[in-house]
């Protein structure tokens, strides 16, 4: 069994302690396994609770070459209606096209998505997130990413900076590094730190390289086990806005290695991070079985972020479902 960072778990913000070490891992699992007061996401939604506190948008005329009119983020999600709800297609974004581009004119150039889908998208993002997102220690939070999410993101992105169709080609290369593959789990990470930029930098200049220490570790109820510990990985993304002095568009590839950088006495962090586990079929396999029978937790296993916390039930179904 692999050593186990000595702390115990809350699910509160305002209530992560450290705590001395306990005399075996096992008092460690025990409180994990035990304590149901550790799942601590309370904002769980479904579709259908959604629909009954929304109101529906007034869906405009317009034409697209596929069933995307039936996005309403009410009754149907994009990933249930699009070609392939593990990478993001250009067919399926919501693109100025001859048959309605007479309606975009018409409508002083507002998206379709803006018009009819944002206001009932921003709402459902917000509750996916309070689900998807867990708080671990003090400040810092990391959010379990999907095809929605991101689906969101890259008509937000468009829709703001007015890119055009173009610009969801760009779009799309960036996010769909953030979009699970069925076989793996990818995550954002962020220090969440409300202060002065000059103690924002003092606090991140103490976290060079804490990356390498974020563990996903899965119990079995029954057995009290632990049964596996996945080491996130660097997930690569790609930063394709503007950063340059001419305005053109740099389509750089960021790899997470380079997000703790090197700084006049010490290194410093990024205030965040895109993390992954990769799954072997095996693991996956046993993950289906056992889905009612175990907890999963995030351990971050280094003394100078020494917390964990464990993830909700529901959020543990959603996750295993969504792998192949």
């Amino acid at each position: 069994m692999k050593a186990i960072h000595p702390f115990f778990l809350s699910s509160s913000r305002a209530s992560f302690l450290k705590t001395n070490k306990p005399s075996s891992s096992l008092l460690f699992i025990n409180n994990i396994i035990n304590n149901n007061k550790y799942n601590n996401n309370k904002h769980y939604h479904t579709i259908n609770t959604f629909s009954q506190q929304s109101e529906t948008t007034t869906i405009k005329k317009i034409n697209f070459p596929t069933n995307l009119l039936s996005i309403d983020f009410i009754q149907y999600l994009p990933s249930q209606i699009v070609s392939n709800n593990k990478s993001l297609q250009l067919n399926d974004m919501m693109l100025i096209n001859e048959e309605n581009k007479k309606d975009f004119i018409k409508n002083h150039e507002e998206s379709y998505y803006k018009l009819n889908v944002r206001k009932n998208a921003i709402q459902w993002r917000k509750m996916i997130k309070k689900k998807r997102r867990i708080e671990i220690g003090p400040f810092a939070t990391m959010t379990f990413e999907n095809y929605d999410i991101n689906w969101i993101q890259c008509h937000e992105m468009v829709m703001i900076e007015k890119g055009g169709n173009e610009q969801f080609k760009e779009e799309i290369k960036a996010y769909n590094c953030l979009i699970p593959n069925g076989k793996n789990l990818i995550t954002t990470f962020m220090f969440e730190i409300d202060s002065s930029e000059q103690i924002r930098k003092e606090t991140l200049s103490k976290f060079g390289y804490i990356e390498k220490h974020f563990y996903f570790n899965v119990f079995s109820v029954k057995t009290r086990e632990l049964i596996y510990s996945f080491n996130f990985i660097p997930a690569t993304t790609i930063d394709n806005h503007t950063d340059n002095m001419d305005g053109n568009n740099t389509n750089k590839e960021i790899k997470e290695e380079e997000r703790t950088s090197k700084r006049e006495g010490g290194t410093m962090t990024s205030a965040v991070h895109f993390l992954k586990i990769n799954f072997k079929k095996e693991e996956i396999d046993w993950m289906k079985r056992n889905v009612e029978d175990m907890k999963c937790s995030i351990h971050v296993e280094d003394d100078r972020y020494p917390y964990a916390t464990v993830l909700s039930k529901e959020l543990i179904k959603d996750l295993v479902n969504e792998l192949d």
